[in-house]
Formats: structure tokens, sequence, C-alpha cells
């Protein structure tokens, strides 16, 4: 895995269940969805307290990409050009990402909330 930047210390993400997640450190990622489209999320956050790699929907939305969700469905598009789609798991949209992804790590799945108040993506 690679290096994450240092963050300053004591910084933190309240996540909607009402906890408190402790940033363990910032970078740049590269996304490669199955249908060969990449995404580059800067001021990626991570937390070792979270088991899921979470991506804002309304931070996505304010950088020009458009989400739409339709029967339990998420496409991404930018510019009416096809992104990625995902599917509805447990609340959350997966994103279907290629084994190959987030920087080398062995991740398949990306999960998306429209509703997450503070993001990954800036």
């Amino acid at each position: 895995m690679q290096e994450f930047g240092n963050v300053v210390d004591g910084e933190c993400v309240c996540m909607g269940s009402s906890t408190i997640a402790r940033v363990m450190g910032k970078r740049k990622i590269l996304l490669k969805f199955t249908s060969s489209k990449l995404l580059s999320l800067n001021h990626v956050l991570y937390m070792s307290s979270l088991c899921k790699n979470l991506v804002s929907g309304i931070l996505l939305n304010n950088v020009g990409l458009k989400i739409v969700v339709a029967d339990d469905e998420v496409v991404i598009s930018h510019n009416k050009a096809f992104v990625a789609k995902g599917y509805l798991n447990r609340n959350l949209f997966v994103l279907n990402l290629t084994s190959k992804t987030l920087n080398g790590n062995a991740s398949t799945s990306a999960y998306t909330s429209m509703f997450l108040i503070y993001g990954m993506v800036a």
C-alpha cells in the first residue's frame, strides 16, 4: 500500500451515525472502473475505522459528474459520456471497479452515498 500524506493532528470526520472517525492520512487515488474509465480523486481521507471505500455522490456532482439514481442502480456520466454504474447493496450504491484499482490495492468496489456530509473529493 502506498503511503498517505500527513494530516493535521486530531483531524476528524463526523459520520452520519453520529460517530467521529479519526483521519490517519490524505492522498490522491485513481479509480479504474470496469467500463475502463478512470476517475482521479483528490484529498482522499484514510480512516482505519472504516471498512468500506466511501465516495460522496454530492462531491462528485460538485466537480461536474452527473449522477442518476433509478431502479436500484446508479449511473455516473461526464459531459453526457458514460463513466460508471453501480447497484444498490445494503443502502449504499456499489460502484464496479477493476481488481487493479485504488492505486494497486486489491479492492473491487467503492461505495457511494448521496447523503454523505463530508466527502473524499475536493
